[in-house]
């Protein structure tokens, strides 16, 4: 009589299966839920690099800009503005002999800066205070983000005003305050005519009789090739819905002048107020 050979117990530790059962010889463990979810679902592909073509007047490529797009489409092309053309930060530059400025440098200083760091066109320079109705602001970034009403907010913010400006970045307001009582702006350009760009001609003209900046100025039209003002924001024209670049604000009415004493004098003298409506339409 045959005897049966006792069959050894299999020991399994969790998240293992028996090579008997698999019929191989060795143990193999078993993918959870989350890798078979992971091992089906198909990788994006990497991003591809996107380049923004920006032309000169005769149509050459004056520099460009990357950025991290998965879209097949074809590079758009935008026009310099003029002697002064306002780009992003991160903009490469290929125009040679090119002069950029940085125009967001100092936050929250009064500082004038120098010839490539024009810290006194930044829109947190505090070198000036800005009333509007019955609030005051220490710059115009302070102002024109403290204006901005959110839904069921009767009053500005005055931390904002203090200059906090970086608490309202950012937030969807219902609309911009147009002093007590008033119904609330509603559309951005419209805020910015009543708000931001009379504050901003405030700054510029606190600043127009400053040695330093006269002379960053001057040397900026001497300049023989292109002068790019830089920011963070780069967004043209003052109508838009999304962020308004301060630096194209400023580079469209330094092009509006022929040399250095005509755009100070202007400025001295209030000729890029908002309420000028020759200057308005040729900024809008």
């Amino acid at each position: 009589m045959l005897r049966r050979r006792p069959v050894q117990p299999v020991l399994r530790a969790r998240g293992q299966v028996s090579g008997l059962r698999r019929g191989r010889g060795t143990s193999q463990r078993r993918p959870t839920r989350g890798e078979r979810a992971r091992s089906a679902t198909p990788r994006l592909a990497e991003p591809r690099k996107l380049r923004c073509k920006i032309l000169d007047k005769d149509g050459q490529e004056c520099y460009t800009s990357g950025m991290d797009q998965n879209t097949n489409t074809k590079a758009p092309s935008m026009d310099t503005m003029g002697r002064f053309t306002a780009i992003g930060m991160r903009t490469k530059i290929t125009a040679p002999n090119a002069l950029i400025i940085n125009t967001c440098s100092g936050n929250d200083t009064a500082e004038a800066g120098d010839a490539t760091h024009w810290t006194w066109a930044n829109p947190t320079n505090r070198a000036v205070t800005h009333k509007y109705h019955d609030i005051e602001a220490v710059s115009t970034e302070a102002l024109w983000q403290g204006t901005k009403m959110r839904p069921g907010q009767t009053r500005p913010d005055a931390q904002t005003l203090a200059g906090d400006w970086r608490r309202a970045k950012g937030r969807k307001p219902a609309g911009a305050y147009a002093g007590p009582g008033q119904p609330l702006i509603t559309t951005p350009g419209e805020a910015r005519r009543r708000i931001y760009i009379p504050a901003m001609a405030q700054q510029l003209r606190y600043w127009s009789t400053n040695p330093t900046v006269t002379a960053a100025v001057e040397a900026a039209y001497a300049h023989d090739g292109p002068v790019f003002l830089r920011d963070h924001d780069t967004g043209r024209g003052i109508d838009r819905n999304g962020p308004m670049s301060h630096a194209w604000l400023i580079a469209t009415w330094l092009n509006e002048c022929d040399n250095a004493i005509e755009w100070l004098t202007a400025i001295a003298l209030g000729e890029t107020e908002h309420e000028d409506a020759h200057t308005t339409e040729r900024i809008r």
